[in-house]
């Protein structure tokens, strides 16, 4: 594990955080980028960083979806027959708004053109689509230098990262449309034509795509905008009866204690959870400046939406009356991972070493999404949610005979939780640990995990 000493310039520290590496991204100071005949070349600052890792994070999640690789040509055939029928019903039943001829004559000869879907139009739609996903991972530095704004961020939190990268697939394709219509003026071969209405059909399926993710993440919101989705009555009755659980339960009534609160488990991923469940599970108070909060420490301590990343979780909760009554009226069950946690740390327990790989507090996200007026005790709590967490987490990983601690960096963090506002990720996962005593350090032979990267390492006892 190699020290990256204090001495080392803040701008390197701060590179090796962000991008895993000293070298700057392009784009930045020592390494200019020109993009539509401008010459970008950024401060390495946290905010810039932080945008740029903001913006490689969706674009690279974007390439996923469509399994794309940086810098190959996308061959991949995703439009079907269904599909472009789905498009052609979509634009009969579609009203024009504004009744301009060229409109009009576009949208019939689109309608006429899919009334006779031949495996021609079908093969030429999907390579229309290939180029649009091409154009980005061919130019994949130059669309992040080109998207780093607060545009980007607004629109991924609004309708998530995939509709963000469709819209910029869309941008590549209608880029085609022009160079197709350009042909047309000056050549006048009508055999263009067709071609013309395959680009805007291949444009008009990237749409569609688009408009159903949207509509998935908008699905996904509560009521009151917290912007993710809800757990349901019995995913609530299924972490209270798996949470209530006591170190003793050995594995057989676990699975059995599980497969009825969930009905069917994955018993292999139980199995590979209950040594972590046997060794670490703990429920104990906890003190740290003069005030009391419970901990529940379990890799089943929290109510889970998707894959969880790592395989133990932390939670503190207030012990004092005040506190506790006063988060009755805010919690809400149905947002919460953990109810009334007042801070909680998402951790990787390995053979060599711990890792946190998220610290957050759900109750802080409600009261500033509801902007709802608290006790001055309690926002001390929530202003130091990341102090307490890591305190607490320190505590439990003394007791078990580990002295370090592993903090993920904005880089390692936003490869698992895309969309990760840039604030965030700058605050909990920069300036935290530069502020706390945090040591920056490499695990250059992989001791941690698979891919040599950096973390914040924190000696159990300088947390406590």
């Amino acid at each position: 594990m190699q020290q990256i000493h204090r001495t080392v310039p803040k701008k390197e520290r701060m590179l090796r955080a962000y991008a895993n590496h000293s070298d700057p991204p392009y784009g930045f100071k020592g390494k200019p980028y020109v993009i539509e005949d401008e010459i970008c070349e950024r401060e390495i600052t946290t905010h810039n960083l932080a945008m740029w890792l903001y913006a490689t994070n969706t674009f690279d999640w974007g390439l996923r979806f469509f399994g794309a690789e940086k810098g190959n040509e996308y061959k991949k055939q995703i439009a079907t027959k269904e599909a472009l029928v789905k498009i052609r019903k979509m634009l009969m039943e579609a009203e024009i708004t504004e009744k301009k001829p060229d409109t009009d004559a576009l949208q019939k000869r689109l309608i006429e053109r899919l009334g006779n879907i031949t495996d021609d139009c079908i093969e030429r739609v999907n390579r229309f689509i290939g180029y649009g996903v091409t154009g980005i991972t061919l130019f994949f530095d130059r669309f992040v230098n080109k998207y780093m704004d607060e545009r980007q961020v607004a629109m991924v939190r609004e309708n998530g990262p995939y509709a963000f990268f469709l819209e910029c697939v869309n941008e590549t394709i209608m880029a085609q449309l022009g160079i197709v219509r350009a042909e047309m003026e000056s050549c006048g071969d009508p055999r263009l034509q067709e071609i013309e209405l395959d680009v805007v059909i291949a444009s008009f399926y990237i749409f569609m795509i688009k408009d159903n993710m949207i509509m998935k993440k908008r699905a996904e919101k509560n009521a009151n905008g917290l912007g993710r989705g809800l757990f349901t009555f019995e995913d609530n009755v299924a972490y209270r009866f798996i949470e209530n659980m006591r170190e003793s339960v050995e594995f057989n009534d676990l699975i059995a204690a599980a497969c009825l609160a969930y009905g069917n488990v994955n018993t292999a991923a139980l199995a590979r959870l209950y040594p972590l469940y046997r060794d670490y599970y703990s429920r104990h108070e906890f003190w740290i400046r003069g005030q009391r909060f419970e901990v529940t420490a379990s890799p089943f301590a929290e109510k889970r939406i998707g894959v969880p990343i790592g395989n133990f979780s932390l939670q503190v909760r207030p012990v004092e009356r005040a506190l506790k009554a006063e988060l009755e009226g805010i919690c809400d069950p149905a947002f919460e991972h953990a109810d009334g946690a007042i801070a909680t740390a998402r951790l990787t327990i390995g053979k060599n070493g711990w890792i946190i790989e998220e610290l957050q507090s759900d109750i802080a996200t409600m009261v500033r999404e509801r902007d709802l007026s608290i006790s001055k005790e309690l926002r001390g709590c929530i202003e130091n949610s990341n102090v307490i967490a890591m305190a607490a987490t320190a505590e439990l990983a003394q007791s078990n005979g580990t002295e370090s601690l592993y903090l993920a960096t904005p880089w390692r963090t936003i490869q698992r939780y895309y969309g990760m506002h840039p604030h965030k990720t700058t605050t909990t996962y920069f300036k935290f640990p530069e502020n706390n005593g945090g040591e920056l350090v490499f695990d250059d032979r992989s001791e941690l995990d698979k891919v040599p990267q950096h973390y914040y390492r924190f000696t159990v006892q300088n947390l406590k």
